[in-house]
């Protein structure tokens, strides 16, 4: 079942492909992203409030800190009690703030800061090469809460467009704009499952958080999210599909790049580190949602302790669940290990 990426990719036009980055490609710089699940981890703290995530049905960080604040608002407005609402406020309050704290300790331990990565794997050398892996793609749609695509970025920020600008009626915050011209040739990225570089204040604007001078990009957010109550993370790593895509519906970013970005993205579609897994099947029927449309998908397999036939029983299912959703897609799998893609892309 597994093809040479070398080979399925001779005689392809990268100038016209997308890049789809899932988890994989994280964990294959730093083991500390194979905790995918941050309410998982957070849960092994005996004092986080689990029963107010199970009562609202979600694992959402940014949805249960929104509800409870919301949740505050209502008391004040219906009671007529001071005393007894302020009791309740601040039972509400008291909670909100330990799932933030809960929240920013899980990512603390898990997120290596970029100078760690740089002295161990994101040396100069991968990260040269990692960049110009991703400088190649029309697209690149990371679905990854984690900083590392961003990181790479960095090296120079001009190859790319994420469509957050300065807005001048927002003291120069960076914004989301749906389009900008001048930016024909940049690599376009987009965030479907949101990134813990974005937020969204109570008016449910979005703003990428900008770094600090004097502290690391990572220790910035952590502290935007620490002391300003009325701005929520946005991002979506928990859950079953049906919850994320309602995560997804309630914010306009995420909205958009779910109506407007999946469905037309080119034909040619590379994923690497992404397992297709069955909670992030509303991306994948997004993508699909056009029967009429040929496209061929070229998916990394991880073969580490794997036999033979259980690497063909993943290809054979992965493939079946995307024919089943449109008949005229093609897909090949490829290992990925393979030279010439992400940690192994030859820049000579």
């Amino acid at each position: 079942m597994l093809e040479k990426y070398s080979e399925l990719t001779a005689n392809i036009d990268f100038s016209e492909t997308a890049l789809i980055v899932g988890n994989g490609a994280s964990i294959s710089i730093s083991n500390n992203f194979s905790y995918t699940n941050l309410f998982t981890k957070a849960s092994e703290d005996g004092t986080f409030p689990t029963t107010i995530f199970n009562k609202l049905n979600t694992k959402n960080f940014e949805s249960v800190i929104y509800q409870l604040d919301i949740a505050q608002m209502i008391n004040k407005a219906i009671s007529t009690s001071s005393q007894q609402i302020a009791e309740h406020n601040q039972v509400i309050a008291n909670t909100s703030i330990k799932i933030r704290e809960s929240l920013i300790q899980t990512i603390r331990s898990i997120h290596p800061e970029l100078s760690y990565l740089n002295f161990f794997t994101l040396s100069n050398d991968n990260l040269i090469k990692l960049f110009k892996f991703l400088t190649k793609f029309k697209y690149i749609i990371n679905l990854n809460y984690d900083l590392i695509v961003y990181y790479i970025l960095l090296h120079d920020t001009n190859k790319f467009i994420d469509f957050f600008l300065p807005d001048c009626n927002r003291n120069n915050k960076l914004t989301f704009h749906e389009s900008i011209s001048g930016y024909q040739n940049n690599t376009k990225v987009y965030y479907p499952h949101g990134n813990i570089l974005f937020g969204v204040n109570s008016n449910g604007e979005e703003e990428k958080i900008c770094q600090q001078q004097g502290i690391s990009l990572l220790s910035t957010i952590l502290s935007r999210w620490s002391h300003d109550i009325d701005f929520y993370p946005l991002f979506v790593c928990e859950g079953s599909s049906e919850e994320k895509l309602k995560s997804i519906s309630s914010n306009y970013y995420l909205s958009y790049i779910y109506r407007n970005i999946l469905p037309q993205l080119p034909k040619t579609i590379i994923c690497y580190g992404w397992s297709l897994s069955e909670n992030d099947e509303h991306i994948l029927k997004q993508i699909l949602k056009d029967s009429q449309r040929n496209l061929k998908f070229l998916i990394s397999i991880r073969t580490d302790d794997k036999t033979a036939l259980q690497v063909e029983t993943e290809c054979i299912n992965i493939k079946n669940r995307i024919t089943n959703i449109n008949s005229r897609t093609e897909v090949h799998f490829f290992d990925k290990s393979d030279e010439g893609c992400w940690l192994n892309y030859n820049t000579n």
